[in-house]
């Protein structure tokens, strides 16, 4: 949605099946209506369009991959023999990591699931004709940025409005612009359950806080079947396989505005943490539902909360939530049929 759209799904019109007043996707605000608008020719095209043979190999195994890299290699290489790339700006990218294998539950996992590959290739004409967007492009691949800079940098290549520095107050820039280096989640509205600038530190597991948050997901979770009590199962805690409390780096408080003419800004802000999040990955029965959670904890009202969007089910749930799978297709992650 943020790429081809440049808004999160809760900014849209609901479209999921079994939700009220649920309509198609057709009338979004798709970029490539803008693309045809200009005269582009755009179109579309997917290997399956109920799952997709890349899908398959990527979620489950990324050792897997290798055995499409021939056929990549071959495809990528005929488009630059035949000069189908001459005119042509070519974007490769993955939406994330593997989600359902044994390298999702380890830290680098995570790292890989918060930061996708993104390659993007510029024809020889435009190394020529605009080196700066090139070299902030290169610049900008060390910088904090987002799927919303990907979309705006769609826009760019539709009305290219420079290479000037951007406004990082923006959720989305350019990608074609100078991204400086002091944007972090805050100003490019990532949320925090998916922010890499973030400081991990491990909880106990005879932490009494843990307790009290376990208890507070097994709650949330149990709530949101309980008006198919009769046909879904009391989950519980298996076993709590990991849990961490995310801070903002003290770096990133005490930044205190621009140093100017280039110098490093002041470190002196005494700007305090306001909330808490809690990493909890988790095991329930029955079922063996494997779950991470981000939980906020709001310090200033002493208020716990758990929002449906911090909610992942990192492994395949097959058949076990059928009883309710037309009748609340939300519900399948967290129901185990009786």
């Amino acid at each position: 949605m943020p790429i081809l759209i440049g808004k999160r799904e809760k900014e849209l019109n609901e479209a999921r099946r079994d939700y009220p007043g649920a309509k198609s996707v057709d009338d979004f605000p798709w970029i490539w209506k803008e693309f045809k608008q200009a005269g582009y020719v755009t179109a579309w095209g997917e290997d399956d369009a109920h799952l997709g043979t890349f899908y398959q190999l990527s979620h489950r195994e990324n050792n897997k991959l290798s055995q499409m890299d021939d056929d990549l290699y071959e495809h990528l290489k005929r488009l630059h023999v035949e000069k189908h790339l001459d005119k042509v700006i070519l974007i490769m990218l993955a939406d994330h990591g593997a989600r359902f294998s044994k390298v999702r539950a380890t830290a680098q996992g995570k790292q890989e699931e918060r930061m996708p590959y993104f390659g993007i290739r510029f024809p020889e004409l435009f190394h020529k004709k605009y080196p700066q967007i090139l070299q902030n492009v290169k610049n900008n691949s060390k910088r904090l940025t987002t799927p919303f800079d990907v979309h705006e940098t769609l826009h760019e290549i539709i009305n290219f409005t420079g290479t000037e520095k951007v406004n990082i107050g923006n959720r989305g820039v350019s990608l074609f612009k100078a991204i400086p280096e002091e944007r972090n989640c805050k100003w490019a509205q990532i949320d925090p359950y998916w922010c890499s600038c973030m400081e991990w530190i491990e909880m106990r597991p005879d932490d009494p806080v843990l307790k009290h948050v376990v208890d507070m997901i097994l709650s949330t979770f149990n709530n949101y079947t309980e008006p198919y009590k009769s046909e879904c199962a009391v989950l519980k805690v298996k076993t709590t396989k990991s849990a961490s409390v995310l801070k903002v780096y003290d770096a990133v408080l005490k930044y205190k505005g621009d140093g100017g003419r280039g110098r490093f800004g002041r470190m002196d802000d005494t700007t305090q943490h306001s909330k808490l999040l809690y990493q909890v990955n988790l095991v329930t029965e029955p079922g063996d539902g494997l779950f991470e959670t981000t939980s906020t904890y709001h310090l200033k009202d002493n208020r716990m909360e758990l929002n449906k969007k911090d909610i992942s089910r990192t492994n395949a749930y097959g058949n076990t939530s059928h009883c309710v799978e037309m009748k609340d297709s939300f519900l399948r992650p967290f129901c185990y049929c009786k």
